[in-house]
């Protein structure tokens, strides 16, 4: 079996909740890949170049298996957030969308792939345009789509104001 398939038949959502010495509930999520992590999948992906199969493969997939794949992938490596802003053309499901961008000002920006990042704001800008006035927490979203908007901002100034 190829890595490609491996990934995808990964169970990356199963969560195991016990009791620690304490009593407290502790919670234990666990991926079924076999021997290897989803990250060490990931990262042989990368190593050879198999990002476009890997793609072809991520559509078919469910855009939640998606979501909780985000949880492996390396805060460090470029490749993670060329992944990300991919993903954003993958999955539809707004919520999924918002979960998705909330964090991009953490993702790993650089002078490299600071052009990845117009394509973020263009996503968070339409679900800024397209929330609906109907929905209970449209409001909570929207001052929370601003402020993901002003992070994004405000990283990119920093990395444009990097020395060469």
């Amino acid at each position: 079996m190829d890595i490609i398939q491996k990934l995808a038949q990964c169970d990356l959502g199963h969560e195991v909740y016990h009791v620690d010495d304490f009593g407290h509930v502790q919670v234990e999520t666990v991926s079924t890949c076999g021997f290897e992590t989803p990250s060490m999948l990931l990262e042989q992906i990368d190593q050879d170049s198999l990002w476009e199969q890997f793609f072809t493969m991520a559509k078919t997939q469910p855009e939640e298996w998606l979501i909780h794949l985000m949880s492996y992938f390396p805060e460090d490596k470029p490749y993670s957030t060329q992944c990300f802003v991919e993903f954003l053309t993958i999955i539809s499901d707004r919520n999924a969308l918002i979960f998705l961008v909330q964090y991009s000002s953490d993702w790993y920006w650089d002078v490299q792939n600071l052009y990845l990042m117009e394509r973020v704001f263009e996503v968070v800008e339409q679900l800024i345009e397209e929330r609906s006035s109907a929905a209970v927490g449209d409001d909570i979203d929207l001052i929370m789509l601003k402020q993901i908007l002003g992070r994004l901002k405000d990283k990119k100034s920093v990395i444009e104001d990097l020395p060469l």
